[in-house]
């Protein structure tokens, strides 16, 4: 049982969901892609700042009822109904969404899009890819793109 566990959670480590942006202008080469992609990160996050929300949850506890129940001089109680749920603090970004809109338009302004591509499931498909990754192709002509998608 335990192998099985196992193999199926190193299956599905391997599993990407849906498609994934990729970073496209027709004829750009990877170095220049990764180049306005660095630079629009970096712009954005000069422009606009992390905002850090901290978000706290105090949890909640419920001891329940204590139950018990004597036999002779033998008395046993079982605490029933109880709830413990730990208090959480989670923590987001107030303006990443403001960020990302601004990193898109600066790449826009650079001449770049963001397409939706599904990841390669073969490697022939991620080689189609490879080839032609130094000269980007018309954004129709990509079918898939590997892992690591710039």
């Amino acid at each position: 049982m335990r192998r099985c566990a196992i193999a199926l959670s190193a299956l599905l480590a391997g599993c990407v969901s849906g498609p994934v942006d990729v970073l496209h202008k027709t004829g750009s080469s990877l170095p220049e892609r990764q180049l306005a992609a660095d630079e629009c990160r970096i712009a954005g996050l000069q422009q606009v700042p992390e905002s850090t929300q901290i978000h706290t949850n105090p949890g909640y506890y419920n001891p329940g009822t204590l139950q018990c129940s004597s036999v002779g001089n033998y008395t046993s109680c079982n605490r029933v109904g109880a709830v413990n749920i730990p208090a959480s603090v989670t923590t987001s970004d107030g303006n990443q969404g403001l960020r990302n809109r601004f990193i898109q338009r600066c790449l826009a302004a650079k001449g770049f899009d963001i397409v939706q591509r599904p990841i390669c499931r073969t490697r022939q498909e991620s080689a189609a890819y490879q080839a032609v990754r130094n000269n980007q192709p018309p954004a129709e002509q990509i079918a898939c793109v590997p892992n690591d998608p710039i």
